[in-house]
């Protein structure tokens, strides 16, 4: 092998002259500059942050209601708000009537604490053209020999909530009448 001026290979003299364009990327495989592994610390720190906040932010669509269409449970205006969780009882007959907003609309003979017929489960609110609201439940019990059990709220303008009537229009189809503030719309 030919030797150098100072005694050393050609191979390593050529070595020793390209060494400095290579030593800054040697310090790459040792261990990772403080700064940077604070900037690792403080992404991961915010990126949980956002895990919590974009949660939190479900949550309250959640609770609020609101779909990905952004139409709220709680109705156009969320009006229905205020009734969330609320049960409304009217006698008629023989039976007590009871429609639970966002629950259920149950039929009792009068006197019995529990059970009953389900009329229907919570749907939805329609508000027509003119701003009346009615509420719907479905999907009831299945009537011997017919439909499905279903029922509707006709909400009118009142100052408390309060079921006025119930009648049976068509079979296994209930229809009720009630007065509460929701009734009440600035439009009339």
């Amino acid at each position: 092998e030919p030797q150098s001026r100072d005694g050393g290979s050609k191979e390593e003299e050529e070595e020793d002259r390209i060494a400095p364009y290579f030593s800054s990327i040697h310090s790459l495989h040792g261990e990772t500059p403080s700064h940077i592994v604070n900037l690792k610390r403080r992404k991961d720190s915010f990126d949980r942050k956002k895990r919590s906040l974009t949660k939190s932010v479900e949550d309250l669509e959640n609770e609020i209601g609101d779909d990905s269409d952004n139409n709220s449970k709680y109705g156009v205006d969320g009006e229905l708000y205020f009734l969330r969780d609320t049960c409304h009882k009217l006698e008629s007959g023989k039976y007590e009537y009871e429609v639970c907003v966002f629950g259920k609309a149950t039929q009792r003979d009068i006197g019995q604490s529990s059970g009953g017929t389900h009329l229907g489960s919570w749907e939805k609110v329609d508000v027509d053209e003119h701003g009346r609201r009615t509420l719907k439940w479905g999907k009831g019990t299945k009537c011997w020999n017919g439909p499905v059990r279903s029922a509707e709220v006709e909400v009118t303008c009142g100052a408390e909530t309060k079921v006025l009537t119930a009648d049976e229009p068509e079979t296994c189809r209930y229809v009720f009448t009630m007065e509460s503030p929701i009734g009440c719309d600035e439009r009339f």
